[in-house]
Order: structure tokens, then sequence, then C-alpha cells
């Protein structure tokens, strides 16, 4: 296939994609509306016996640290919150179509959840806002959603380029283009347009590889930076000394990284935090 070809199946692809299942698109309208009662949205969460199972999960993780477990629905997403029940409705209508359209995979899920959780964390570092902090979360799961547009052209596709940046010590992002026509995270950027995520969403997911193409308006930017530094945490092949020079400097301005020593310090955190926080895939 030529690379025209090939975008022309990318784009037929995405086109292909079923919208995010009707119960969750109902839902976060009612999430949107300030006149929508707990009760409202508890009765439509019910329906949904898959939805009401991670939600009492959520809820009853240690993350929460409860005296006593979500026995209800209501008492589920009032622990949890509109915030992050938002969030949860966002990640399994994604990963619904996905894994009813795609070979589940786990080793890109599980990449997913590692960026989440350092997104999470970096977000923290830079604020105490709980809205932004569940927002790096959810950018951090969902920032690589159009490889698996990818991998719908070949299972073994994404690995070949992968060996072959390796190879060429060119960017896999390069590589993509040249190979597709687009990368992975300008197709994920429009399948984020095609599901309707929150403009934040789109921008992250679009930028987690060149946060410096974001445009310069201030509100966008803890976001792009944040989900790019935690992909780049999560994919390190090479030691802390050589990833440090490839970062873009101005991230590492952002988060006040100034000598090898605060990158190493930063990593390190984040890896002891990842590896004894309990394990919330929330879909």
């Amino acid at each position: 296939m030529t690379t025209t070809e090939i975008m022309r199946a990318i784009y037929k692809e995405i086109d292909q994609l079923p919208p995010v299942p009707e119960n969750i698109t109902h839902l976060r309208k009612l999430l949107k509306n300030p006149k929508s009662s707990i009760s409202q949205i508890s009765d439509l969460v019910r329906e949904d016996v898959g939805l009401s199972a991670n939600i009492l999960k959520v809820a009853n993780s240690a993350w929460n640290k409860l005296r006593s477990p979500a026995e209800t629905i209501d008492r589920a997403i009032t622990i949890i919150g509109l915030q992050r029940l938002s969030s949860i409705l966002l990640t399994m209508g994604a990963k619904k179509v996905l894994k009813d359209r795609f070979t589940t995979l786990k080793t890109l899920w599980k990449h997913s959840y590692a960026c989440a959780f350092f997104a999470q964390n970096l977000m923290k570092r830079q604020t105490k806002s709980k809205e932004k902090i569940e927002s790096a979360y959810l950018a951090g799961l969902l920032h690589d959603i159009g490889k698996f547009v990818i991998l719908s052209l070949s299972p073994n596709l994404l690995d070949k380029i992968d060996q072959l940046s390796d190879a060429k010590g060119v960017s896999i992002i390069s590589l993509e283009k040249e190979v597709l026509g687009l990368s992975h995270a300008e197709i994920g950027q429009k399948l984020a347009l095609k599901w309707k995520f929150p403009a934040f969403l789109v921008t992250a997911i679009g930028l987690h590889h060149n946060p410096t193409q974001a445009p310069q308006v201030e509100e966008d930017i803890p976001m792009i930076y944040t989900t790019y530094l935690a992909n780049v945490l999560c994919e390190l092949k090479e030691p802390a000394t050589e990833c440090i020079k490839v970062i873009e400097p101005k991230v590492l301005e952002y988060f006040r990284i100034v000598e090898e020593e605060d990158f190493n310090d930063l990593l390190v955190s984040l890896i002891d935090a990842y590896q004894i926080s309990p394990e919330i895939q929330f879909v």
C-alpha cells in the first residue's frame, strides 16, 4: 500500500468506528447539566451493570480509604465525585468501542495506565485542584488511542515502526508520518474530536509528542506539558542522563527541572509511588 492508500484506510477506519454508547453520552449530558440530581444520575447508571460495577469498584478502592464500603450507586457517586465519574464515562466509552472492534492489547493499556498515574502525580506537583489532577489522569490514560486505529491496519505495524525507529535513530512520530501519512497522535486527536471529548483532552492527545506546538493559551500548557512528560518518563529506554537531553527545554523549565539530579529524583519518586500504588483500572 502507498502512503496515500494507508491514509485513506485510516480515515475510513475512523469513520467506521461507532460513536460512544448512547447511555454514556446521555450520562455525560446529565453531568453537564447543573440541574441534574444525584438520584437522576444514579438511576441511569444502574441500567448498565458493567458501569455500576466499575463505579462501585472505584469507590471502594484503596485510594478512598473508606470506613465502610459503598454499597449503593448513590453512595458510590457521592464518594468518587462527578469529576471522576465523568472520567470513568469517557474512558469506558472509548474502551468499549475499541474492545468491540479491535483485539484487546494489554501491553498498550498497561502503558496507558502507567502514563495516567505519572500524569496525575506530575499535576499534583503543580496544583491542588482536584479537577485538574483528575483531568491529567484522564489525558494520560487516553493519550494513545490513535494507536488502536493503526493496529487495525496490521497487528504488527507499531512494532515494525518502533524497530525501524531504533535502527535508523529517527523518532517514531517522524516514521509514522512517513509511512502512514499521519502520526498516532494526530489520529488520536481526530478520534477524540469524533467522540466529542472535552477540548483539553483533544489538545493533549494531539500534542503529547510535540508540546511546544501548543497554542500559546496559558490554560492549555499545564495539561499538554504534563501528558508529554508523563509519556516520556513511561517510555524511557536510555539512561536518564541521555533522556533529559531530548526533553523539550520549556517542559523542563515548567517542572523546575534544572539539573540531571532533579530529573533523577523526579523519576525515582514516580516509579516508587507507582510500584506501591493500588491498581485502579476503572474500565
